[in-house]
């Protein structure tokens, strides 16, 4: 629940260019890595996979925030193009492990070279302090959704 009302003009403004934002960044990176072939939505599960090593499908979900069936057919598509391998827990056969394969780490590579562009695209002009200030704003605007989510 809100403490102070917010004229929800300005509201309805800040939503739509978050959208515009996420829209247009997700567009960049997508022209960035198509040479690539990879899809804008298997970057986050390079990333992780790159950051972290093996994963369960549920943990590569947790880390990028959506839920295991989300995430399904593009680890099957991944899978089926190489750049990822899935072997079963050594403390449970009935869970697989997802990790990079050499062709997945190079690739991961390339991918996550070539989206610094738009990144550094996105936040030009702005300080660091104001970057920090930033990530802090909408890290809390995605902790009031969840929150709301969770009561609702």
């Amino acid at each position: 629940m809100r403490e102070k009302s917010i004229d929800p003009e300005l509201e309805n403004q800040i939503a739509s260019e978050i959208i515009h934002v996420a829209r247009r960044l997700l567009q960049r990176s997508a022209q960035a890595i198509e040479d690539l072939n990879i899809g804008a939505g298997q970057l986050p599960i390079l990333k992780v996979l790159s950051d972290c090593g093996t994963l369960t499908q549920r943990q590569i979900a947790e880390e990028i925030r959506v839920t295991p069936a989300t995430i399904c057919g593009t680890i099957k598509r991944m899978e089926r193009s190489g750049l990822i391998c899935r072997t079963a827990s050594a403390e449970d056969a009935r869970v697989s492990c997802v990790s990079l394969t050499e062709e997945g780490r190079r690739r991961s590579r390339q991918a996550l070279q070539a989206i610094e562009l738009p990144y550094g695209e996105m936040i030009a002009g702005f300080t660091e302090e104001e970057c920090r200030l930033m990530r802090d704003f909408i890290h809390r605007m995605g902790e009031n959704l969840s929150r709301a989510q969770e009561e609702g």
